[in-house]
C-alpha cells in the first residue's frame, strides 16, 4: 500500500483514491519513522580516574604532591572502587553440607548398575493415556456431534469448523497402528470405543464424499465471507480453491449436464449461489482488498496501530 500510494497513476486512479481515503481514515500511515534504540544508564561504561603509581613517577619532583595526601587519595580511591572479586568468586562448600540443587538442574538418579539413567527419547513421543483422559473424551463426544450431523466419522484433516477435532481424528489412526498401543488396555478401551460409533480405520474417500467434503467447506466459506468466489490459490484451502474452478469447467460439459447425479449437483451449487462465470477481474480486486482490509482493522483493534510488520 505504501508503494503504491508513492505511484502518481494509482493517486490519480477514483477507485485508489477510494482507497487510500479508507486507509487514512483508519489511521494508516504512510511513513513510518522508526524508533531510536532506547539508551539505558547501564549501558553507558564511566570510567573513574585513579591515581596510580605510574602516573605519580611520571610528576616532576616540584609537582609531587606531598606523599601522605598520595597515599590518602589512593585509599579512597582503593575503597570506592567497586569489587569484581567478590562476584566472581564461587562460594566454597563446608566439609559435610549437602550440595545445592540451582532448580533448573535435574539431580541424576543412579541405575542398578550404578550410571546415572536418561529418559527414552522414544517414550516423549508417545501420548500419555493418563494425562490426555478429559481430551479424548471431549474429542469423542464432538465426534458423536459430528456423526450425528453428517451420518459418518470421516472428519476432513482441514475440518474448519473444529480443527482440533480433525488432527484427532488422524492422530487416532496413526496410534492405531502402533502394536505397543494396541496392548495397552487404556487404548485398547478407547479403540473400542470408536468402532463402536462405526469409526474407520482405513478410509477410502469415493468420489461422492470428496464432493460431499468440499460442498461443506464452500458452505463454510461463504459463511464467512459471503460469497462464492474462492480464489484459486485460496492459501486457507488450496483444495476447495481448486475444486471450485473444476466445478465451472465440468458445468460446461454437456455430458455432464445430462449426467443425474451432476444435474442434481450443479442445482445445489446455484442454490448456494455458486456463479458459473468467471467474475471479472476487478471484482475480485475487490474481493481481496475488502478481505485485506478487514484483517487491517482486526489488527488495529488487537494492537491500537496500522504499524503490521513486514
Amino acid at each position: 500500500m505504501r508503494r503504491h500510494h508513492k505511484n502518481n497513476d494509482k493517486k490519480q486512479n477514483p477507485v485508489w483514491k477510494k482507497r487510500f481515503a479508507q486507509l487514512e481514515a483508519l489511521g494508516f500511515e504512510w511513513v513510518v519513522k522508526r524508533e531510536p534504540a532506547s539508551w539505558h544508564p547501564s549501558k553507558q561504561k564511566t570510567r573513574t580516574p585513579s591515581l596510580t603509581k605510574h602516573r605519580i613517577s611520571d610528576l616532576d619532583e616540584d609537582s609531587k604532591p606531598d606523599s601522605g595526601k598520595v597515599l590518602t587519595a589512593v585509599a579512597v580511591a582503593a575503597v570506592n572502587r567497586p569489587s569484581t572479586q567478590s562476584t566472581s568468586k564461587k562460594r566454597v562448600r563446608q566439609e559435610g553440607e549437602p550440595p545445592v540443587n540451582r532448580g533448573n538442574e535435574e539431580p541424576s538418579r543412579p541405575s542398578h548398575n550404578g550410571s546415572s539413567t536418561t529418559k527414552d527419547k522414544h517414550s516423549q513421543n508417545e501420548p500419555s493415556s493418563h494425562s490426555m483422559g478429559d481430551s479424548w473424551q471431549q474429542r469423542l463426544n464432538e465426534l458423536l456431534e459430528y456423526k450425528e450431523s453428517n451420518g459418518h466419522c470421516r472428519v476432513p484433516k482441514c475440518y474448519e469448523k473444529n480443527k482440533k477435532l480433525g488432527i484427532w481424528v488422524v492422530n487416532m489412526r496413526t496410534y492405531h497402528k502402533n502394536n505397543d498401543m494396541k496392548q495397552d488396555p487404556v487404548w485398547k478401551n478407547r479403540f473400542a470405543q470408536l468402532e463402536a460409533v462405526g469409526f474407520e480405520w482405513e478410509v477410502n474417500i469415493s468420489a461422492e464424499d470428496f464432493w460431499h467434503e468440499r460442498f461443506e467447506e464452500l458452505c463454510l466459506y461463504k459463511e464467512a465471507n459471503g460469497h462464492c468466489r474462492v480464489p484459486k490459490e485460496y492459501e486457507k484451502n488450496r483444495k476447495l480453491g481448486r475444486w471450485v474452478g473444476k466445478m465451472r469447467v465440468y458445468h460446461k460439459n454437456n455430458d455432464k449436464k445430462q449426467n443425474p447425479v451432476w444435474k442434481k449437483r450443479f442445482a445445489q451449487l446455484e442454490a448456494l449461489g455458486f456463479v458459473w462465470g468467471v467474475p471479472a477481474q476487478r471484482s475480485l480486486d475487490e474481493d481481496v482488498w475488502q478481505e485485506r482490509l478487514n484483517e487491517l482493522r482486526e489488527y488495529k483493534e488487537a494492537n491500537g496501530d496500522c504499524r503490521v510488520p513486514a
